[in-house]
């Protein structure tokens, strides 16, 4: 299996609402204090499948949880398959659920991305992707950089998260491939539908 390691345009952003076509609602759960619970939904026809995340803290196996000390993120890496046809685009998020007690309030969230997005931009052009595709087969990773795991500390501090609670859920949101052909939350899109969902807000 050919192994490859993406470069990647990583931006860290708050989320307000976080609406899934994939059920994760069954899997939401306070983790004890001091302990990381990272939960990974997938929609069943995902062609991307996220196999392994890692960090200084060791194997972050799914819904296991690990001794949350304050850098438990630090060298974050998710490790991914390509199981469909090749792509040049991917778009992770790493979604930081509240409390449950909290859960009105603004959640935090970090993204991960790879290739020029296959939406059009807020002109209505779409962007020419010269990344290179990524073959059916191939394994390759995401890595938090150091920057971007400050400006995460960051965010969770400003956002007022409980210190010692860490409910993460990672997951594939899309893949685009060179004809424009979208995956998203669990549907395929053609260029047309990908302009339409531009226009609303990229709505799953």
């Amino acid at each position: 299996m050919k192994s490859i390691r993406l470069s990647s345009l990583i931006l860290s952003v708050p989320v307000i609402c976080l609406c899934l076509s994939i059920n994760v609602s069954a899997q939401e759960q306070d983790p004890p204090p001091n302990r990381a619970i990272v939960t990974i939904p997938s929609a069943k026809n995902c062609p991307v499948r996220i196999y392994m995340v890692r960090s200084d803290a060791g194997d972050l196996q799914l819904d296991k949880g690990v001794t949350a000390g304050p850098n438990w993120l630090k060298n974050l890496t998710i490790s991914l398959v390509n199981e469909g046809a090749p792509f040049n685009h991917i778009y992770l998020t790493m979604h930081f659920r509240r409390p449950a007690e909290e859960k009105n309030k603004v959640h935090f969230g970090h993204d991960f991305q790879y290739g020029e997005s296959p939406f059009a931009d807020e002109t209505g052009e779409f962007l020419v992707n010269t990344a290179e595709p990524v073959a059916r087969g191939a394994t390759f990773e995401f890595t938090l950089s150091d920057d971007d795991h400050q400006r995460i500390i960051d965010g969770l501090a400003k956002g007022d998260y409980p210190i010692g609670h860490s409910s993460v859920v990672i997951f594939v949101n899309t893949v685009g491939y060179s004809d424009g052909t979208v995956w998203k939350l669990g549907r395929y899109y053609g260029r047309i539908m990908g302009l339409i969902l531009h226009n609303h807000s990229l709505s799953p």
